[in-house]
């Protein structure tokens, strides 16, 4: 992974997935969006739903976990700050994950404290081109890293067709 990662920063990327499910645990995935870290559940959520008796101490252990994950990434990737996390589960398990009073809206609200605000709008690098990205929990971050070689013909059919004089309309 190292030379796709250095091949991305060359080409002045900064979004891009960490961590697939396969990679880690079940169901989780890790993506990098500028200056934040998205972790997206698709199964069980990473702590239990407000009608389980989920103590302190497993929100706790969570967050910790997820603080760790990011200032691992900040020092692995040579970044200035540690990275916020915003959180969507999009599995089962939780009906309300986005109100402030579930167990992924207190957990949001933890990780907030610890390392920044879950709402902030992110500008980030694909290919050289800014993005503007709100990262929501909750919520879908508005930029799909796996259209990136759908964006990426895009620009190269413009490039080769004004480069032939033709018009650059390609949609």
């Amino acid at each position: 992974r190292a030379s796709l990662l250095h091949r991305l920063h060359e080409e002045r990327t900064d979004s891009y997935r960490l961590l697939t499910p396969g990679e880690g645990i079940d169901g989780v995935t890790i993506d990098r969006y500028g200056d934040a870290l998205f972790v997206q559940t698709f199964r069980d959520a990473l702590v239990g739903d407000e009608g389980d008796s989920v103590g302190a101490t497993d929100e706790a252990t969570v967050c910790a976990s997820l603080v760790a994950l990011a200032e691992l990434t900040a020092s692995h990737l040579g970044l200035d700050r540690v990275p916020h996390i915003v959180l969507s589960h999009r599995g089962r398990s939780i009906a309300s994950r986005g109100a402030p009073d579930s167990t992924y809206g207190s957990l949001q609200a933890r990780l907030c404290e610890t390392v920044g605000d879950e709402h902030a709008s992110e500008l980030v690098r694909e290919q050289g081109l800014l993005f503007e990205s709100s990262l929501c929990a909750g919520r879908d971050p508005g930029i799909y890293l796996d259209f990136r070689s759908g964006r990426r013909w895009v620009r190269e059919e413009v490039r080769a067709r004004v480069a032939q004089g033709r018009h650059a309309d390609v949609l």
